[in-house]
């Protein structure tokens, strides 16, 4: 659903090929969700089966034939239930840590000098993180974006910030027991 919303989206706007969809997404969605490019031509597909786009084949001199998308008036009222959809519908954030302390006991016990290495390796990450979103927020002020878009990096700072001081308080957990 993800993927399909965010193909969707970037068409409204305008028709585009796929490479630069794959642009787009790579240079400004990607850091936002963890949607991988490398499905984006076979959701593009299914897309066009079920009547949400259709797809003109041009030629730029003697540059190869591609595929252009455009999105159709199905794929619009798709879109808008997606949207809606993204705002109302829950899902679990995921974390790679989740897993890690899912698997943790199958290691052989971690001193507590290797877990406060690591985890501190975890918390300098998640704070380039926010330093990203901060420098996003700014990047999207002066391009005097719509006000809700520029709540995006905000919510990011806000979910990141929770997860610096979930990780300091297991540092904590790992380093005094």
């Amino acid at each position: 659903m993800k993927l399909e919303l965010i193909l969707l989206g970037l068409l409204k706007n305008k028709s585009m090929h796929g490479y630069e969809i794959k642009k787009l997404i790579k240079d400004e969605i990607r850091p936002l969700t963890n949607v991988t490019l490398t499905s984006i031509y076979y959701t593009l597909e299914k897309l066009a089966q079920k009547g949400f786009l259709y797809c003109e084949k041009e030629r730029e001199g003697n540059r190869p034939e591609r595929h252009v998308y455009h999105i159709t008036p199905k794929g619009e009222k798709y879109f808008k239930r997606l949207v809606i959809r993204s705002l109302v519908i829950l899902e679990r954030p995921f974390f790679n840590l989740d897993v890690g302390l899912y698997f943790l006991e199958k290691l052989p016990p971690p001193s507590p000098e290797r877990m406060e290495r690591l985890l501190n390796k975890r918390i300098a990450n998640l704070k380039e993180a926010i330093a990203w979103a901060e420098k996003l927020e700014k990047k999207l002020a002066q391009k005097n974006e719509p006000f809700y878009r520029t709540l995006i990096p905000e919510h990011l700072k806000k979910l990141l910030a929770s997860e610096v001081a979930f990780t300091e308080e297991l540092k904590r957990l790992f380093t005094t027991s």
